[in-house]
């Protein structure tokens, strides 16, 4: 059997590379079945969310840019507490936000780009939908939401539900602008590319894999090692946020962190540094319009359950990925 997307591997039951199960003729698809085709929707959901917070974040590019005249923003790292090294403020602020802003677009397009299996009507019936980074962008952006309505929902039920810092912004002020795209992408560097794709470059030189820098932004496919590290940067992840957010924030960070990891070992940074704006830009989404964000809100909690569902099923027809996958970094498979 073979891998067609990322080579051969004969006698695997699983491509090493993506984690996918493979059939006698070497594809990923099993068909469409009820859970995937509703899993599929939530790509339409996660586009319209994507194309109007990205409408947001343009249109408010250059008032934040003058607002950012008078801030000052630290510069954070994860240790796992944050801890300010040094930070910005007037021109390099400034010059920072239009960073940010050209690596978001640049994200956005990278996974557009690298979906185009998505806008295929063939693609729906051999599956290789499920193997583009939009899909899997889009079911973890909305499973992520259900699960963390319901461990939220559990937490408060016992007195301790998830409480929202005072000195978070909110709308679609400059303030919410910056911040939130700020964390999508520099938390994604300080907690994916710096836990995750430092170690695995090491790694890549070690066995002298070609192209072994390329690692440090991700998409080098499954090991044992990346496994290890993709926990690692989710713990890390949740419990930085717990100095502002307290403990009931942990738990739902930490399996968002897991998926993000995931994105990150599987597609790259650009796929994770989306999730992370899909989820933090939410707020100014909700500013855009009204209407469609509760519309497509509630959209995505119905289809974040089937998400889910087609999360757990997919470790457990996987759950045998382990005894396949290299120890340390995958040598090139083509």
């Amino acid at each position: 059997m073979s891998c067609d997307r990322c080579g051969d591997f004969p006698g695997a039951s699983f491509c090493p590379y993506c984690g996918e199960r493979l059939d006698d003729g070497g594809r990923h698809g099993r068909g469409t079945d009820i859970v995937t085709a509703v899993a599929y929707i939530s790509i339409i959901l996660s586009m319209v969310t994507l194309v109007s917070e990205l409408f947001g974040m343009w249109s408010g590019t250059a008032s934040t840019f003058e607002w950012l005249v008078d801030y000052r923003s630290g510069i954070l790292f994860l240790v796992p507490n944050l801890v300010v090294v040094g930070y910005l403020e007037g021109l390099s602020l400034q010059l920072w936000w239009l960073a940010l802003v050209g690596a978001i677009t640049a994200s956005a397009i990278l996974m557009i780009i690298g979906s185009r299996d998505v806008f295929k009507k063939e693609s729906y019936h051999n599956g290789a939908v499920e193997g583009t980074s939009l899909f899997w962008v889009s079911v973890c952006f909305s499973g992520s939401i259900v699960i963390t309505l319901a461990l939220n929902a559990v937490m408060t039920s016992m007195g301790s539900g998830i409480q929202v810092p005072d000195t978070l912004p909110s709308g679609s002020s400059p303030a919410s602008l910056f911040e939130y795209a700020d964390a999508a992408v520099w938390e994604e560097v300080v907690s994916r590319m710096v836990y995750i794709g430092i170690p695995m470059t090491l790694a890549a030189l070690y066995v002298k894999k070609d192209g072994w820098w390329k690692c440090l932004f991700g998409g080098f496919g499954m090991s044992r090692l990346a496994v290890v590290l993709i926990i690692i940067s989710a713990l890390v992840f949740a419990f930085a946020h717990m100095g502002s957010w307290g403990f009931s924030k942990v738990i739902p960070v930490f399996l968002s962190g897991i998926l993000f990891g995931y994105l990150f070992v599987r597609f790259g940074v650009h796929a994770c540094i989306m999730m992370h704006f899909l989820t933090d830009y939410m707020v100014v989404f909700t500013e855009v319009s009204m209407t469609v964000s509760a519309l497509t809100m509630l959209g995505l909690m119905l289809v974040g359950l089937v998400s889910v569902l087609y999360l757990l099923r997919h470790l457990y027809r996987n759950r045998g990925f382990w005894k396949e996958i290299p120890t340390l970094i995958q040598h090139d498979g083509n």
